[in-house]
């Protein structure tokens, strides 16, 4: 509980009913996601693997931090019993390939790079990355499709934004960032 809290999504949600974005809004994103990429981080380096990343589970408190929520999935390096790596798991807007896929190994923490990268995305041009009627079809997508270049949804999206977005959504794990940090 974060009193006073709104979520990402609820964020999002309004700014898709306006017609214009406000001044500085990239500069705030870009904020926003470097203060939950350096708590990923944080938790990766403790060996947690948050494997539901999505705008519903960031927490926005009255100061304007961003705090990652729902730890619920979670995969504890070392540890058994939490969860088992290649069950399904999570949502599936936010599902990295090897999620998708139900890889029984290679789940580690560039999972949570490409889900943070498909939130991104989806503030960036305020659509979501991957887009289906069903979970298969969201996979396929997922799978086998990028996504159109955050510029080519909203022109005024910094070229260093969308490429950093699109580097986090690689297909291929070893292809993404090697960490949050």
């Amino acid at each position: 509980l974060v009193e006073g809290s709104y979520t990402l999504a609820d964020s999002l949600a309004d700014f898709r009913a306006e017609t214009e974005l406000p001044p500085g809004y990239y500069s705030k994103v870009a904020e926003l996601f470097a203060e939950m990429a350096e708590a990923l981080s944080h938790a990766h380096e403790n060996g947690v693997v948050h494997r539901d990343i999505k705008p519903s589970n960031i927490l926005i408190g009255p100061d304007e931090k961003p705090k990652v929520a729902d730890f619920g999935l979670a995969m504890v390096e070392d540890q058994l019993g939490l969860s088992r790596t290649g069950d399904f798991m999570g949502t599936p807007f936010y599902m990295s390939p090897e999620q998708a896929a139900s890889k029984r190994m290679g789940i580690d923490h560039r999972t949570d790079v490409f889900s943070l990268g498909a939130t991104l995305y989806e503030a960036l041009t305020l659509t979501r990355p991957f887009m289906g009627d069903t979970s298969q079809q969201v996979f396929q997508q997922i799978l086998l499709i990028d996504p159109p270049d955050p510029k080519q949804l909203r022109s005024r999206v910094p070229r260093d934004l969308g490429i950093i977005c699109q580097k986090a959504l690689e297909k291929t794990r070893e292809q993404r960032y090697e960490s949050m940090a």
